[in-house]
């Protein structure tokens, strides 16, 4: 059992869950917090706490260890730091495997922390990964000049992230102690 500690800031927060409790509903997440949210967005989903009757609202349901979530604070809030506490299990699966479709994908980052781009995309995968957008922060890869370019240098434990694939693809974050990242196709 982990714990998890996130300061939201007000209006969107790029997050994902690498640890998450048996009850992964929205609504045992984010139960002391939901008044203060505006809504939770996944790739394709999306929820709102409605105060009037009193529960969750839209087709998102349940947080998962691949997908990233744009959470999203009230902005009547004066710049509060919201602080939520995520008390649960690590995936179970050795090998998490990410289904990519080509295009934009949002999904989770629970690797190494602060692990730089091009240890954890080796160059031979290149072609697949085309952008990684974070919040806030985003780098393309040249391919004329063999490396990422951007302000977005590493990837951080328990964020969010955009990846642009170039086609379909299977992958998975594998050995993360010797920095690899291998890509099924």
């Amino acid at each position: 059992y982990h714990s998890f500690f996130y300061n939201l800031h007000e209006v969107a927060n790029l997050l994902s869950f690498p640890y998450i409790p048996e009850d992964n509903s929205i609504s045992y997440i984010f139960e002391h917090i939901e008044e203060q949210l505006d809504g939770i967005i996944g790739e394709g989903s999306a929820a709102y706490y409605n105060e009037n009757i009193n529960q969750w609202v839209g087709s998102l349901d349940e947080i998962n260890y691949l997908d990233g979530y744009w959470i999203k604070v009230d902005t009547n809030l004066d710049n509060e730091i919201i602080n939520l506490n995520v008390l649960g299990f690590p995936s179970q699966e050795s090998d998490i495997l990410y289904e990519l479709h080509e295009g934009y994908n949002l999904i989770s980052y629970i690797g190494e922390n602060n692990l730089l781009i091009e240890n954890a995309i080796p160059e031979e995968f290149s072609g697949y990964i085309t952008s990684i957008i974070g919040e806030g922060v985003a780098s393309v890869y040249s391919q004329t000049l063999n490396q990422w370019l951007g302000n977005l240098d590493e990837l951080n434990y328990g964020a969010g992230y955009w990846i642009e694939a170039s086609e379909p693809i299977n992958f998975y974050w594998n050995n993360i102690e010797n920095n690899n990242f291998i890509i099924r196709k």
